[in-house]
């Protein structure tokens, strides 16, 4: 099945961008904490509860980048589907690409593999439900951001 989750985001593409690569900017929409080793093959991990065993993507790494053009992870969901991701079967793989239109920035979150495994179409929409909040909370972060930063330029 898979899933494509895109947002047009009215911020500087720099800003969206580090919002995905910085483990700071990170904290503010998508995970309380992260570890995020920013080169190929680097740990790409999201951490939503005290314990990495329980809700997080631990062990999930960076497989490609583009700057400002192309994200590329291992992903696995949440503690009910974490079996799905362990082996024999592995991480899956989301693409994120980034597209300037303009003062704004197209961000799409595909994730094309399916898998034959009896809880795939529950995480399938789960995940995909999960991405389209993440990213309405990518877009209000990123836009407030802008608006602060412009509102700091017009004061003086």
């Amino acid at each position: 099945m898979g899933y494509i989750k895109e947002i047009k985001i009215d911020a500087a593409i720099g800003k969206v961008w580090n919002s995905w690569t910085n483990e700071e900017e990170t904290s503010n929409w998508l995970a309380p904490k992260s570890q995020i080793v920013f080169e190929v093959g680097g740990a790409y991990e999201f951490f939503w509860d005290d314990n990495p065993e329980k809700d997080s993507t631990i062990g999930c790494k960076l497989l490609r980048i583009e700057k400002r053009k192309v994200l590329c992870f291992e992903w696995q969901g949440k503690s009910e589907f974490l079996d799905m991701f362990r082996e024999p079967n592995g991480k899956t793989i989301i693409e994120v690409n980034f597209v300037e239109e303009g003062n704004s920035v197209i961000v799409e979150v595909k994730q094309a593999e399916t898998r034959n495994l009896e809880k795939w179409s529950e995480y399938d929409n789960w995940m995909s439900g999960a991405w389209e909040y993440a990213l309405s909370g990518l877009k209000k972060y990123c836009e407030e951001s802008q608006e602060e930063k412009e509102e700091q330029r017009d004061c003086c």
